[in-house]
């Protein structure tokens, strides 16, 4: 009997450690390194420089973002590479990406930030919809640099490693823990009978 008490204390005093440790409800952590692809529109040539006006042509990249999350503020370097464009489209763009993921009405989050780089590509404005799965999209607008005004899409997908092992959650852990309790009160019970 004394022995049960034991295992029941123990394993009341995980439960109580886990659901401690647990994250709050809702918070999801978006650190990990994301493929970011844009879309960028280069402003069209004035038609008095060219023999007939020229559409925009789109210059597109695609990289990598390798983001930190503390709270609901996201930061890490983005490294992004010219796919796809003109001549005028900077071969490669890069910079230090801040944001703020906040959870939106629809129980989805949403993030709002700016990557700021070096010339040329200067200061970009962000915003959209974002979850780890299946990743999110949104728009973009450079503020500041030599393609200030130029603006576009964005979207992003969250790259998983090969290593990365899938937790239980609090929930799951606390199932867990009950599972264990129930086994050794049985094997307890079995010795003392």
């Amino acid at each position: 009997m004394r022995d049960q008490r034991v295992v029941l204390t123990a394993a009341a005093l995980l439960v109580l450690a886990v659901g401690a440790a647990a994250p709050a409800a809702g918070q999801v952590d978006f650190s990990g390194t994301w493929r970011l692809s844009i879309e960028a529109t280069q402003p069209p040539i004035p038609a008095a420089t060219a023999i007939a006006p020229k559409l925009p042509v789109p210059c597109v990249y695609s990289g990598t973002v390798l983001l930190t999350q503390s709270g609901d503020q996201v930061s890490g370097p983005a490294e992004l590479f010219l796919v796809s464009g003109v001549a005028s489209c900077p071969a490669e763009m890069s910079g230090a990406l801040t944001g703020v993921i906040s959870s939106d009405m629809m129980g989805g989050f949403v993030i709002e930030g700016m990557i700021d780089g070096s010339s040329p590509s200067g200061v970009t404005s962000f915003s959209g919809s974002i979850s780890p799965n299946p990743g999110g999209s949104g728009s973009f607008v450079v503020t500041q640099g030599d393609f200030t005004d130029v603006s576009g899409t964005w979207s992003a997908i969250l790259q998983l490693s090969v290593l990365q092992i899938p937790n239980l959650g609090p929930f799951g852990l606390a199932l867990l823990t009950l599972l264990l309790l129930g086994a050794g009160a049985w094997i307890l019970s079995r010795q003392a009978a």
